[in-house]
Parts: C-alpha cells; structure tokens; sequence
C-alpha cells in the first residue's frame, strides 16, 4: 500500500528552532524583571526604613535627655542589620542634632537645630523678675498676653505730663513672677560660657582665607569651617553660608553687602550696620550694636553673655568714651527687624541704672527677649519678655521698672514658633539642615 508523505521544508525546523529561542529569551526576561523588581521593592524598602528610623532618631532626642557630644545607639528591637545613633551639641544657642540611620548598605542622615516649644496655653508674654517694686505702665504701652508680675503687681504711671491711655493694665490673665527668671539649661550656658572666649579647637585645613567677593559654603554634614581674625575683622562682599564659625578677639563689623546664613559670629563686640539682612547667630562678651532697618530672619539670635570678670570701667573703648555708648549690652537699632532671640545674660550689678537690652522704637522683635538685668523697650515685641527689670530713659531721668509706649503681645507670634530653650520648656524642631 501507497503512504503519502508530505515533505517538511528544511526552513521549518529553523523556524522551530527560532520561535523556541524567542520564547526562552522572553522567559528569562520574565523572570529577571521578577527578580529585579523584587530587588528594586527590597532596596527601596530599605531606603524608606532608613529615612524613617531617622526620624525616629530626631523624635528621640526630642522626648528623651541625651547628653552633649556622645554619640547614643538607639535600639531599634530589630534585626542586627539596622542601627540608628544620635548625636547632641550647640550650634549658638540652639541644639543641633544628627541622627545617622542604616540598613545594609543604605545610609541616611537627618540634620535638624532643635529649640525650645511652649505650647500657646502656656505661653508668657511677659515675666518681669519680683524687685519688690511693681511694674508701671505709661503712654500708649500695651501687654497683651499672660503676664507674671512681681508680688506689688502693676500700676499705671505718669513720665512727664504723659499718663496711661489704656483701659486695661493688661490684656490677659496675670499670675505671680518669682524672684529669678526661668532657668537655662546648665549645659547650654557652659557651652556659652565657653564658646564666647573662642574655646574651641581649630586645625589648620579648618581656617578658611576668604577674598572679597567670594562664595564660601559648608554642609552641617562636614567639618566646620573658621574663618578667625586676631585684630578687627570686616565682613564686606563676602558670602558665608552654612557651618562656619567667624571669630575675632576684638570685634566683628557686618555691613549690607556681606550674605550670611545659617553662621555663627563670635567676638567680645559685633556691630552690624544699617540695613544689613541675614540670618545667623551673633553672641558676644560684651556689647552687640545693631544699626537700622535691619533684618535678621528667622532663626537668628543676638546674645551677649558677659564675661565674671567684666564691668564697666573696663568697657570703654577709646572710640567710645564719651557717646554714651560703652555699656555692655544689645541695643537694636531703629526700625531693625529681629526674627528669633535678643538675649543678655549677665553679673548681678548694685545700683544698675543702665540698660542691658535697648529695643530702640520703630525696632519689632518677633520671638523672645531673655534678660537676666534691665531693658529699655521702646519698641514691639510678638512673642515673650523674660527680664529682671524695665528702665525707661525719658526727660532726662531715670524711670526704673516703668514701660513707656511699648507693645508686648504673644497674639503675633506663630503658635509652631520654636525658640530658646529653657529648663522649663518642651523641644521641637527650627529648621532642618543641609
């Protein structure tokens, strides 16, 4: 019997051949791209794990004491691949905080400056130290807030003619001050103490040779810079932006052309001329001038915290005999705008009729005024006055614990604003760093 048999073409079992190559490549790219996106779902897990146990990390020293420069391991309960360390110092007078976050081979790194937080239902617009005098308002002065006054309350006055034109004292609830303001934490005002002298350790790639003209930049993740000067040094056509210390043993000079950001100026006298903007931390031994219309954003900080061994008599500068000028103290200029912290902290003087904080008028501080001595307000203040005494300098005398046409208010004051730290007080965040 005949059996038809239909002749396959040669071409056909290339074909075959083929087709199984197409679709064995199609499964191996299946299975990579299974495999890579099961890599890619893992690794960015991690990333996110990392960035989160960071900010664990800033929660943690939020809620928790940790002490200055040790790095602290935090216990994550987990597997011994992960771990998060935290690590506390200063940076001027707020705290800045590093949590270093891993898993396997990815890292993170959280930088923030953390301050003091009261909650608004807490809050103080002014807490005048109990001299056993009371504080006496004048002119168009207005307190709006919750004030602590001293046991012999507070009263309306009469400076030159000029009586009380308020309806009320204050506007708001009253409680009684005691006979020291709110403490500082012990380790913040060692650190003060310590930095205003320039005690701090500096090598030599460390010092920075600026030119006029030039852009210096330093993360908060590097080294800090320095940028010294034993004589006067002027700061002028010059960008300073970031982790750098700028100190001299005389003085500091800013004027409007220098940019400076987030640094820190350190000297016994810092004076800042008119209409000079920034934001950064001056703290000096002995007096802070700023001239006027200045601008100082927010998070900035003038403090001068004075030297055991200064008084008065030693000063006058040459320059300064005879203007009036020669006291040690902060004195805000005329229109000058402060975002942050005016803050003076002194020894205790007998017969102290000068002030150590002048807020001249036309001046707006947003935040607060700590001072442990006398100030002259002459201008506003949204947010909170901590101090030991009030002066009004009027007709040439000497008014002592009187407010003449000031305005103190908190009702200003952002609820979220963060600011100086005290012992009293809880933490949160200022500002995240770069």
């Amino acid at each position: 019997m005949y059996v038809w048999r239909k002749k396959i073409p040669s071409g056909a079992l290339q074909f075959v051949v083929f087709i199984g190559v197409v679709i064995a490549i199609l499964l191996a790219a299946f299975i990579m791209l299974i495999h890579t996106r099961t890599l890619f779902r893992k690794q960015s897990g991690f990333t996110i794990e990392t960035v989160i146990n960071a900010n664990y990390g800033i929660d943690y020293i939020l809620s928790r004491a940790v002490p200055l420069q040790d790095s602290v391991k935090v216990n994550l309960f987990d597997e011994p691949y992960k771990t998060l360390s935290v690590h506390k110092t200063y940076w001027g007078v707020l705290e800045k905080t590093t949590a270093v976050s891993r898993v396997k081979n990815k890292e993170f790194v959280r930088l923030a400056l953390l301050g003091g937080y009261t909650p608004p239902e807490e809050k103080a617009a002014l807490y005048v130290k109990d001299n056993n005098r009371p504080l006496v308002v004048v002119g168009d002065t207005r307190i709006e807030g919750t004030v602590f006054l001293p046991e012999a309350g507070i009263k309306a006055g009469n400076i030159s003619g000029q009586a009380y034109y308020g309806s009320a004292l204050v506007y708001g609830k009253t409680a009684q001050s005691g006979t020291d303001l709110p403490g500082l934490p012990e380790t913040l005002s060692g650190y003060l103490e310590s930095v205003a002298r320039g005690d701090f350790p500096v090598s030599e790639d460390q010092v920075l040779a600026p030119e006029e003209g030039g852009v210096y930049k330093n993360s908060f993740l590097e080294t800090t810079k320095y940028l010294y000067a034993p004589g006067e040094l002027r700061l002028q056509g010059i960008s300073l932006i970031g982790n750098i210390i700028v100190y001299s043993s005389t003085r500091i000079i800013a004027d409007r052309s220098a940019v400076l950001k987030d640094v820190l100026l350190i000297a016994p006298e810092i004076v800042i001329e008119d209409e000079t903007k920034g934001v950064f931390q001056a703290i000096a031994t002995k007096k802070i001038r700023t001239g006027k219309n200045c601008e100082f954003g927010y998070p900035s900080a003038l403090v001068v915290w004075e030297e055991e061994k200064e008084n008065a008599a030693e000063n006058i500068s040459g320059s300064e005999q005879g203007t009036g000028d020669h006291e040690n103290g902060v004195r805000i200029g005329e229109g000058t705008v402060v975002k942050g912290i005016v803050m003076f902290r002194g020894v205790e003087k007998e017969n102290n009729y000068t002030p150590q904080v002048v807020i001249e008028e036309g001046a707006n501080v947003y935040g607060e005024v700590y001072c442990n001595q006398n100030t002259e307000l002459m201008g506003r203040v949204a947010g909170s006055v901590f101090t030991g005494n009030f002066i009004a300098n009027q007709s040439g005398s000497i008014y002592q614990n009187h407010l003449y046409n000031a305005v103190i208010t908190d009702a200003e004051l952002p609820e979220e604003y963060v600011g100086l730290i005290m012992e009293t007080k809880q933490k949160g965040v200022v500002k995240w760093l770069y």
